[in-house]
């Protein structure tokens, strides 16, 4: 049987089968997963000696020697299903506390001649989520899990960090993703395709033109057209062009910038040091009340 934690949900099911295939090879009526903290102090003590777990010590029970082990107890356990009863039945609330542990079970199980064995996983599995700060340690965590696994499967990303992906995104390989995109729940990338910078996507089956031509056919547009217009790179060299007439001419540039006729629209202005460019871009789009600027210096 096993005993998990309903508020760690980082754990894995790698770790919970390393833990069973361990107590059936060391035929042990209890097997613990444990983990090497970097601050011990809340937790229970995993004494070890040789293979053997002989007991597990709550942090308030513990003497100044087992407050010094930093192999600790995370809580998940494997028990015997045949001996639970009697493990169960022998605990006592003879501590500090005056309460049931059921850790006291590992000594019990030795007192009683049988084996209790410690299985050693990573610290980041067992994050308690009992408040909304651990909730976004927590998440943190797991993003930079599912980063790192999309990537080692053949996925580049530019500013990993920026990048937000669901438990179920799927991507084949040679997927690139710029900064500052989000995937929502639903989303299937296939191999080749290049996601730019700030998107936000969900519920969404992206192919080389799929998504594309889905969208055109959808507003009345010949699909066939606007995917041979996209893949001759016009429509990216105008948008490059508006930029460099928008810098040239006002002296700004952002993401996104908008050009309608002669009045521009966007989030940065070039020279943080002169406030005279924030009051020309004030009067170009006539917002008197906009006043939150990014400012930024880039190398032209």
């Amino acid at each position: 049987m096993l005993v998990v934690y309903a508020d760690s949900p980082l754990l894995t099911t790698e770790s919970l089968n390393r833990l069973v295939q361990a107590c059936r090879r060391a035929k042990a009526a209890v097997g613990v997963l444990g983990f090497r903290a970097r601050n011990p102090s809340p937790y229970g003590r995993l004494i070890v000696t040789g293979d053997e777990l002989e007991k597990i010590v709550e942090s308030k029970d513990a003497n100044p020697a087992e407050k010094a082990i930093d192999f600790v107890n995370s809580g998940v356990m494997c028990l015997d299903g045949s001996l639970i009863a009697e493990l169960v039945e022998a605990i006592r609330n003879d501590n500090v506390k005056g309460e049931f542990y059921l850790t006291d079970a590992v000594g019990i199980a030795r007192a009683k001649g049988h084996r209790a064995i410690a299985v050693q996983g990573m610290e980041e599995e067992f994050q308690g989520v009992n408040s909304r700060g651990e909730l976004a340690v927590a998440e943190r965590t797991f993003q930079n899990r599912l980063r790192a696994a999309a990537m080692a499967a053949g996925v580049t990303m530019a500013d990993p960090d920026t990048v937000w992906l669901s438990a179920d995104t799927r991507f084949s390989p040679d997927v690139t993703l710029g900064p500052n995109v989000r995937f929502g729940p639903g989303v299937t990338v296939a191999s080749n395709v290049r996601i730019n910078a700030f998107c936000d996507i969900e519920g969404a089956k992206i192919g080389k033109e799929e998504v594309l031509r889905e969208i055109a056919t959808s507003v009345g547009l010949d699909a066939d057209a606007v995917a041979a217009e996209v893949a001759s790179g016009r429509p990216l060299k105008i948008l490059a062009d508006e930029h460099t007439e928008a810098d040239r001419r006002w002296k700004v540039f952002g993401v996104p910038t908008f050009i309608v006729g002669e009045r521009a629209a966007f989030v940065r202005v070039m020279d943080r040091n002169n406030p005279t460019d924030v009051d020309r871009v004030l009067d170009l789009l006539e917002w008197t009340d906009l006043n939150e600027f990014k400012h930024t210096s880039v190398p032209r």
